[in-house]
């Protein structure tokens, strides 16, 4: 499929320079996107609806398999060095990481090749960034794409993941659930500063022990009390504990 239809003829001579100059633009954003697909040319074809995994003939159902139920801007990085800005995405976490580029206002969606992707940077309609970047996690160290949360001399990331459980409703056992179900799944890491990653639990002695130990930050969690079942609690306990590992090492943290 062609991802641009029309494209200007740099050399018509009724073209105004300002058509021209939109007219390279446009031809170097084809090029640059066409890095995002298949090496021998095709183009991986994908769909905004559901899976083919999930039974489409079924209307009613709860939850979604991306990260974001609805299309967002993203800045897409390379891993040649070049950055698409503004890119119509969605990220599916049910199917392998799917990343799907929208094609067209009708819903017509293409599949991105990830191998070419180093990371990517959704934005919401808060002006609120996401971005998701390259980790080893899991038994085997896969490379997957998880969410930087917090960035600093101790990061945390969330690796988000999504099951699905199909209509039981004319199965022997049926709960008469007639609705199929994507259920939300997101494991927290805390990064240290030599990249290894320790999985945690939503919990202060999980926490305590993937850091190095510091009673003022001991401390903090007995005085504030933060809730780990929520994440912007979790983000700002780390930010608290890179703010006193700063003050003590002398290290400058990183935004």
């Amino acid at each position: 499929m062609i991802l641009f239809l029309g494209f200007v003829q740099l050399s018509q001579a009724q073209e105004e320079p300002s058509q021209a100059r939109q007219a390279v633009q446009a031809v170097s954003f084809d090029n640059d996107l066409r890095k995002l697909f298949a090496n021998d040319g095709t183009l991986n074809r994908g769909t905004n609806m559901m899976m083919r995994t999930f039974d489409n003939r079924r209307k009613i159902y709860q939850g979604s398999p991306y990260v974001f139920p609805y299309w967002l801007p993203a800045d897409i990085y390379l891993k040649d060095g070049t950055v698409l800005k503004h890119v119509p995405t969605k990220f599916n976490v049910y199917q392998k990481q799917a990343l799907f580029i929208l094609h067209n206002q009708v819903g017509d969606s293409l599949m991105a090749d990830l191998s070419a992707i180093s990371q990517f940077v959704l934005q919401d309609s808060s002006g609120n960034r996401h971005v998701f970047r390259r980790f080893a996690i899991g038994e085997k160290n896969s490379d997957k794409f998880c969410q930087v949360l917090h960035e600093g001399t101790y990061s945390l990331i969330a690796h988000h993941t999504r099951l699905f459980l199909p209509s039981d409703i004319n199965k022997a056992q049926s709960t008469g659930r007639y609705y199929d179900k994507f259920i939300s799944r997101v494991d927290f890491y805390i990064v240290n500063p030599e990249r290894k990653l320790a999985k945690i639990k939503k919990s202060y002695k999980s926490l305590l022990k993937a850091l190095p130990p510091n009673k003022e930050f001991e401390a903090y969690l007995k005085r504030d009390k933060p809730d780990f079942a929520k994440p912007t609690d979790l983000i700002a306990a780390i930010e608290f504990y890179n703010k006193l590992f700063g003050q003590q090492s002398g290290h400058k943290q990183s935004n």
